[in-house]
């Protein structure tokens, strides 16, 4: 139930806020900013601080604990040391349960709204939001894969942690986002870089899901396509074994010839960069990217698309018998 004051004044309105930079209001007859609890201040110091009592504006909504790190990644505001005490004593609620008439337990906060929030604010500032929702004691709770990689030591000596920040890092450089063709790079890109971070690769798609990345619709920048981050996580290491030049031209174009392939190449790409290889590895990307360009070329020729390149399907629906001759007039 819901319940209207329309005679409630507007100080007492603006008291029920969360921060005081969401605690503004304008009189338009008088043409003057009504702002009893410092919002412009803070506003200009980039500070987000609790209206008035921090713990208890948080006892009252648990979700706004997740508004606070999601404002911090998306605005590079800091958080103001009573309100962060505050979010730290009170981040468990995020965790807590209640019982349904048909007594089962179901969560207060709904996943895809704890999702939600990191998601928004990873994609903006991926290091920052890593570091928020962990010192915030979030992490452990909700993707605990992420919360000791500082405890994983790397082969040259190292941290996984380092590895993650300077993959993420990576993935905001120009010079490599325009070498691939990006203004920024994908949300596909970025949580395919998370997840590889983990052990154990075959829990892509349900980390994915569980924490409920794939929420947005597809024309949403925060998009995220579980079954592609699974199959990027699946093969950044492609070329740690095989070698670009020796793939079939109908497999290398299947595989990379398409906005999966450029996500995988960029996403290898910043792997490189964060693990400062300079070997085969480097090497074979390099060849790719060659490959690419030269392939491209063939099928666009001064930039105008030409049919895709024949299938076993196109061979097929000509009437010819399936066997070796595929391959041959594949490849040709």
């Amino acid at each position: 139930e819901i319940l209207v004051d329309p005679h409630l004044r507007i100080e007492e309105d603006l008291s029920r806020r969360d921060f005081t930079i969401n605690a503004l209001a304008y009189n338009v007859a008088e043409e003057v900013v009504i702002d009893p609890f410092g919002g412009l201040f803070d506003l200009d110091a980039k500070l987000i601080q609790a209206v008035e009592d921090a713990n208890e504006r948080f006892f009252e909504d648990a979700t706004r604990m997740l508004r606070a790190l999601r404002f911090s990644s998306t605005l590079g505001f800091g958080i103001e040391e009573k309100t962060w005490n505050a979010i730290k004593h009170f981040i468990h609620l995020l965790d807590g349960t209640t019982m349904t008439e048909e007594g089962t337990h179901r969560y207060v906060i709904p996943r895809e709204g704890i999702g939600k929030e990191f998601l928004l604010g990873f994609l903006a500032h991926p290091v920052h939001a890593l570091r928020l929702w962990k010192e915030a004691g979030a992490l452990k709770m909700f993707l605990k894969e992420a919360a000791g990689l500082e405890h994983i030591i790397e082969s040259g000596g190292g941290s996984r942690q380092d590895y993650l920040e300077n993959l993420m890092n990576a993935l905001h450089r120009g010079t490599l986002l325009e070498m691939h063709g990006y203004h920024s790079s994908p949300a596909n890109v970025f949580v395919a870089a998370l997840i590889s971070a983990f052990e154990g690769e075959a829990s892509s798609i349900r980390l994915c899901r569980d924490f409920y990345l794939h929420q947005f619709p597809n024309s949403h920048p925060a998009h995220v396509d579980c079954r592609q981050v699974g199959w990027l996580v699946e093969h950044i290491n492609d070329f740690e074994e095989v070698d670009p030049a020796t793939i079939r031209p109908s497999v290398f174009e299947k595989q990379f010839m398409n906005e999966r392939g450029r996500q995988l190449l960029l996403l290898m790409h910043a792997k490189c960069i964060a693990s400062g290889m300079h070997g085969a590895e480097r090497e074979r990307l390099h060849i790719a990217r060659m490959m690419l360009s030269q392939f491209s070329k063939r099928i666009a020729p001064n930039g105008v698309s030409l049919p895709h390149l024949v299938t076993g399907a196109d061979i097929e629906s000509m009437g010819l018998v399936p066997g070796p001759v595929y391959r041959t007039l594949i490849d040709q």
